[in-house]
């Protein structure tokens, strides 16, 4: 008979997750391509050619929403302490 429990050992206390290097400048730079879009949607609406507005409108605030939550909203690290999710 051993000393040593049959159970396995606990996770570590402290271990964390974090997105790639680049991953800010990414995010960042693909919402600054949206933004010239959003731009460039905006200045083609009093054109025969351009897009309809309702097309534009949902467009720019699929981009809007969608730049809110990729910049505040998800976390790009994550760490567990002990106890304490960060």
């Amino acid at each position: 008979m051993t000393d040593q429990p049959d159970f396995p050992s606990p996770p570590p206390r402290r271990f964390s997750f974090e997105s790639y290097r680049f991953y800010r400048l990414q995010v960042i730079f693909t919402f600054l391509v949206f933004g010239v879009g959003a731009v460039l949607l905006l200045t083609s609406l009093g054109s025969a050619k351009g897009p309809p507005v309702w097309f534009a409108v949902t467009w720019i605030a699929i981009a809007v929403w969608n730049a809110y939550w990729f910049l505040f909203r998800i976390a790009y690290r994550l760490e567990v302490d002990g106890g304490t999710f960060r």
